[in-house]
């Protein structure tokens, strides 16, 4: 599997995650691999919304990928809910029993 994934800043409260997160592409933690290029044009002191409308597959890596996320962020005082996740992955998630997790908008 050659497919990816992608981080973009759509504006200052926004996230856009497109491609797939699997274990196949996922390489690094997320506040390793985007802060650098992605955080520097959001809104710290608002809750950064991350959007999954063009995610296209994920996998139990993805999800725990995503719960690395929210800790990263927290971490580094960033506060992010996840929105148009796919049910695929809210059924991952409850049947990881994680989905306390995952912020939901």
């Amino acid at each position: 599997m050659d497919s990816r994934y992608s981080v973009e800043a759509a504006d200052s409260q926004t996230v856009m995650i497109r491609g797939d997160l699997t274990m196949y592409t996922l390489r690094k933690d997320w506040w390793e691999a985007h802060a650098g290029d992605v955080l520097p044009s959001l809104d710290k002191e608002q809750t950064i919304t991350v959007d999954l409308t063009d995610l296209k597959r994920s996998d139990s890596a993805g999800l725990a990928w995503l719960i690395n996320l929210v800790r990263d962020t927290k971490a580094n005082g960033v506060s992010i809910v996840f929105s148009h996740i796919p049910n695929e992955l809210v059924n991952l998630a409850k049947i990881s029993d994680a989905s306390a997790l995952l912020p939901l908008k």
